[in-house]
Order: C-alpha cells, then structure tokens, then sequence
C-alpha cells in the first residue's frame, strides 16, 4: 500500500513539474463534479424531491362551478 502511494505521489509530482497547465486541468476537471456530488446542497435537493408527491390528485369538477378562465 505504501509504495502504491509513493509511486501515485511521485507520478503527480512529475506531471506537476513537466505540464502544470494540463495537471490543473485535469485537476478541475475530476474535483468539480465531487464537490457538487458532495456538496451540501445536494442532501437538500435530494430530500426536498422525496418530499414531492409523484401524482397529484385530480381537481374536482363540480356541475354549477364553471372552469377557470386563462
């Protein structure tokens, strides 16, 4: 395990030091769908759509109300 380590950190550390604008790139490019995912707004979107109802009951139509006008 710890030579895994060793050689991923010596990998990032080469690219680092051969193309930085690509590293970062590619950095942005992996970090920024995580925070998203992990984000703290994503429990919120997720509970809040648990919450809606999936069919909503159909209005009642009653004889002598006649329909909304738009």
């Amino acid at each position: 395990m710890a030579s895994f380590v060793r050689s991923t950190f010596g990998f990032l550390r080469r690219a680092w030091d051969k193309e930085p604008i690509l590293f970062v790139s590619i950095f942005f490019g992996i970090t920024g769908p995580l925070c998203v995912y992990f984000g703290p707004g994503t429990q919120d979107a997720v509970s809040s759509h648990k919450k809606m109802p999936r069919f909503y009951p159909p209005p009642i139509r009653r004889a002598d109300d006649p329909p909304p006008k738009i």
